[in-house]
């Protein structure tokens, strides 16, 4: 990001800000408001906000945002800019020399790598000069007197940097990253606690990487030689991981690798020694639903870290100490979930799951990737995962069919399996912290990952688990690291994402029976949901665009929540319908009072239960996507339903789009053509496909013509799109979608333009067969 660009976005949030009402902002900045002042309902309807940029660089903060008789000075950063200090060189080391007691060697280091000419003033001739790496390299004990100073100095250099420049005026109080319509924020002591745990380049002052602001090696820009420069390597990641902006409805999860031991910490602060009803609002539904909906809300939770082994907590009930659930947590962007010596694991291959000498050898030759098989090989003859693959594909596919015979005691191996300490196996993975987590049972996970081929962009790999070397050490660098292999984990959160609605979905199938009380109490639980914050958030704020959208304007008009599954006109049971909430005018006088005491939720359920008198406003029923949802399951068809919707097709077609295609798997196929009653030949014919002798290539002609078939019918008729994508024939209104609220957008039918693909559905393995249309 340009300066200028910084100035304009420094502005913009300027203007959208100073001298509005709370509900005069945009939903960002009334989140952002919220959270940075934390005013009262009173003070949110009467106070208003001031903004003013300081327009002099003299000043750390970029703009003074003053509320309720507060004020907070705030640092603003957009883009991919992650340049956050410069100053003179020759200004810097007065201030070291006078306020951190630098050393004359300390400040000879500092001005010798700075000018990185030889000299310590910077002035030799132009072709003296050095690239950073190159003063590095030779000159290891400079860095070291460098670095050593940097770290016992770490706090009073962070603050300079970041919170109050070289003049010290007004220090940062808040960092906001973003725009004025999207962004995200952390209170200094979030950032500094950040980056006291992280580490920067060869030279950094925390996270913070330390530089000439312009080495200027050919002469060509010599005025900016003259200052040091700090960056801020990871900033974005640890901003828009995931953005506060509007909680209520788009809080997405936020974390980050270099402090996910202080995220679990966290964790279990807020669960340990809590009875139920105090823990946080975000984690009752995980704890409900890993022991079952046996929370009673004075029962008291515990929970404790593990420290060996695979998994981050234990946690139980105190009622029920037996009943003891290990739960591995992960944040952030890193995707590394298990690492071992590699002779370790290759006695895993040979002695577990039972791979031939010759499957570890081609193995072994991979992860070394220097022509041996034990690491003997010359370091230029190492190579990259990409060139090995380039050269080695057939032995790297002989080792995934290998890996394939035992998929599922692999992956119990990288996340689950504890055999070798002295604590129960993991039992679930959650992602993301108590803002808002997602969950699943690691045998949901291991089961979709063995549904999956091996991912591409993989060298090697079981599903989405990509095994690697820790470290190819290409240059000799690192070699320790040779030694050890590493399973990187991708997609990771869309897996969780999946495996969690797979389990939501089989809870609802098995139609578990609770009484009217524990099932009034887990709708609360479930007011967590985004569908329920969704609804929450508009019933609070009736002047929210979604209402003007929508063209209500009247005030006993409010959200509803859908809580019964509907019988479907197709497959003649009960499914959840298309839409997720409605809008109805309720006739209560108490209605308003009752929302307060109900944090604005409103659901079938209780109005039915309560007996209030309601009419459904027509076509404002409402499909509500999370923004994390981007491969999201929009429509399931059973065998009959399909035939019902597509009357055009071939049975055959629904048949060939189950299919197998792995090479592994294609013994499946006689399961799916005997339980439709039906012969590949009579298939083949139906599909106008010739049958030829290669079945892994026929079969996946077969299905690529069925579901490319499917998938053009659903995209170019829209009365079959109309009834996948929003329910038309299926459902009565309200349960039919007439918007779709996806991206933080409410889409009418007319302006939801997304292309459909066709799956099979997530029942497969188990003979459960359906089409899935996302």
């Amino acid at each position: 990001m340009s300066l200028n660009d910084g100035i304009e976005n420094e502005k913009q949030i300027e203007t959208h800000l100073d001298s509005l009402r709370y509900l005069e902002l945009n939903r960002n900045l009334r989140a952002f408001i919220y959270d940075v002042f934390n005013p009262s309902s009173t003070q949110l309807n009467t106070c208003t906000v001031h903004a003013k940029r300081t327009e002099d660089n003299k000043f750390k903060p970029d703009l003074i945002v003053s509320y309720i008789n507060k004020k907070h000075y705030i640092s603003i950063k957009k883009g991919s800019g992650n340049s956050v200090h410069q100053e003179p060189i020759n200004v810097f080391i007065e201030y070291i020399k006078n306020n951190l007691n630098a050393s004359p060697e300390v400040i000879n280091s500092i001005l010798f790598f700075h000018w990185g000419d030889g000299t310590l003033d910077g002035s030799a001739p132009v072709y003296c000069r050095m690239k950073a790496s190159e003063i590095i390299e030779k000159y290891p004990e400079k860095i070291t007197i460098i670095q050593n100073f940097f770290n016992a100095h770490e706090n009073e250099l962070l603050e300079r940097f970041l919170l109050s420049g070289v003049y010290g005026k007004n220090k940062v109080d808040y960092f906001y990253y973003g725009d004025y319509k999207q962004g995200d924020w952390r209170s200094t002591k979030e950032v500094l606690n950040l980056l006291r745990f992280s580490s920067g380049n060869a030279l950094s002052v925390g996270g913070l990487s330390f530089q000439n602001y312009g080495r200027s090696l050919n002469g060509q820009d010599d005025s900016r030689r003259n200052s040091i420069q700090l960056k801020w390597p990871n900033m974005t990641s640890f901003f828009l991981v995931g953005s506060k902006s509007a909680p209520d409805i788009e809080s997405k999860v936020i974390g980050d690798n270099s402090h996910g031991f202080q995220n679990v910490t966290d964790i279990i602060n807020n669960l340990n020694n809590k009875p139920f009803f105090d823990i946080p609002n975000t984690l009752k539904e995980f704890i409900n639903n890993i022991f079952e909906d046996d929370c009673s809300d004075e029962v008291i939770i515990q929970a404790k870290k593990i420290n060996r082994g695979k998994g981050d907590m234990l946690v139980w009930l105190s009622n029920n100490p037996k009943n003891k659930k290990n739960i591995s947590i992960i944040s952030g962007s890193g995707t590394s979930v298990h690492q071992e010596k590699v002779d370790s694991f290759c006695e895993f291959l040979k002695n577990n799951a039972g791979l031939c000498d010759n499957a570890i050898n081609e193995y072994l030759l991979f992860h070394f990737a220097d022509g041996t098989n034990n690491n003997t090989g010359r370091i230029s003859d190492r190579q990259t995962n990409s060139d090995y693959k380039k050269t080695h594909l057939k032995s790297l596919q002989y080792i995934e069919q290998q890996f394939s015979k035992s998929k599922s005691l692999i992956l119990e191996h990288f996340i689950k399996d504890n055999s070798s300490y002295d604590i129960q196996d993991t039992d679930y993975i959650m992602y993301g912290n108590t803002e808002l987590p997602y969950w699943a049972k690691v045998e949901t996970l291991i089961e979709l990952e063995c549904q999956k081929s091996p991912n591409p962009r993989a060298a090697l790999a079981i599903g989405d688990f990509s095994i690697q070397a820790w470290n190819r050490s290409l240059e000799g660098k690192a070699d320790w690291k040779r030694l050890d292999m590493q399973v990187k984990w991708n997609n990771l959160l869309t897996n969780i994402q999946i495996a969690q609605r797979w389990e939501k979905e089989e809870k609802e199938r098995l139609h578990i029976a609770k009484s009217t009380d524990r099932e009034e109490r887990n709708k609360a639980i479930e007011g967590l949901t985004y569908e329920l914050k969704f609804t929450s958030y508009l019933n609070r704020d009736k002047a929210h665009h979604i209402w003007q959208e929508l063209g209500i304007a009247d005030d006993k008009a409010f959200f509803v929540n859908v809580s019964y599954n509907q019988t479907s006109k197709l497959a003649g049971s009960k499914i959840r319908p298309k839409s997720d909430c409605f809008v109805a005018k309720v006739n209560d006088p108490k209605i308003k009072s009752l929302l307060v005491t109900r944090n604005y939720i409103l659901t079938e359920e209780y109005l039915n239960t309560s007996k209030i008198d309601y009419e459904i406003i027509p076509k404002t029923g409402i499909s509500v996507k999370m923004p994390t949802s981007k491969d999201y399951t929009i429509q399931k068809l059973s065998f009959s339903a399909f035939k019902n919707i597509f009357p055009s097709l071939s049975p055959a077609f629904f048949i060939a789009a189950l299919l197998y295609v792995d090479q592994d798997q294609l013994k499946k196929n006689e399961l799916i053509l005997s339980t439709f009653n039906i012969s590949l030949e009579s298939l083949c014919k139906s599909m106008e496909t010739h049958i030829c002798s290669d079945r892994l290539l026929l079969f996946h002609s077969l299905k690529t013509k069925a579901i490319n078939t499917i998938k053009n019918i659903v995209n170019s008729d829209l009365r079959i799109r109309n009834i996948i994508c929003f329910g038309d024939e299926i459902f009565d209104p309200p349960y039919v979608a007439d918007y779709i609220y996806e991206g933080r957008t409410l889409l009418a039918r007319n302006s939801y333009d997304k292309e459909i693909t066709v799956t099979t559905g997530s029942g497969r393995s188990s003979g459960k067969y359906t089409l899935a249309f996302k």
